[in-house]
């Protein structure tokens, strides 16, 4: 018993939302000083605060790193993803994908967190490097946009994903 009160302790709740225009998708590249993935690729997102649920997360999170305003009306579900090692703690990530109408970033292309940098889903995967590694196994899921992802990844000290199991409900 004591092995799972030391595992939900060492659980951290975050949203990432995959933001597209057209055929473009938003990527915040983050900074080379950070903790956690430097200099790799991810949706826009973060921890979620006391009392926030993960879509009310995606939606806060999407206004502070962007500037852009979002609604549950906006917003599709794409799933949860477990991260376990690699990191301090360990994850759950709820997914998200929404569409804006302008590739104009309401706030600067530059924020603390890195640069926020639009991206041909064309191309994507030619950034397979610079991507956050479990992202990859789940984003063509994503931009589709019919499949909810439920994800458990292990992940080595570098953060690259050694084992992962991924069950998908088509919607």
């Amino acid at each position: 018993m004591s092995n799972e009160k030391d595992y939900a302790k060492n659980i951290e709740l975050s949203s990432v939302i995959f933001i597209y225009c057209k055929n473009k998708y938003l990527f915040l590249k983050r900074a080379s000083h950070k903790r956690i993935d430097p200099n790799k690729l991810n949706g826009v997102g973060g921890r979620l605060e006391e009392g926030e649920n993960f879509l009310q997360g995606a939606i806060r999170e999407t206004e502070e790193e962007t500037g852009y305003v979002i609604t549950p009306e906006n917003i599709f579900f794409s799933g949860i993803i477990e991260l376990n090692g690699g990191y301090e703690h360990n994850h759950i990530i709820g997914l998200f994908k929404a569409e804006v109408f302008d590739f104009d970033i309401p706030k600067k292309d530059t924020t603390d967190d890195g640069e926020l940098i639009w991206i041909d889903k064309e191309e994507i995967m030619n950034f397979e490097n610079e991507i956050v590694d479990d992202v990859k196994y789940y984003f063509k899921d994503i931009m589709e946009g019919n499949i909810i992802n439920f994800v458990n990844a292990k992940l080595d000290d570098n953060q690259k994903v050694y084992e992962i199991t991924m069950d998908k409900l088509t919607v």
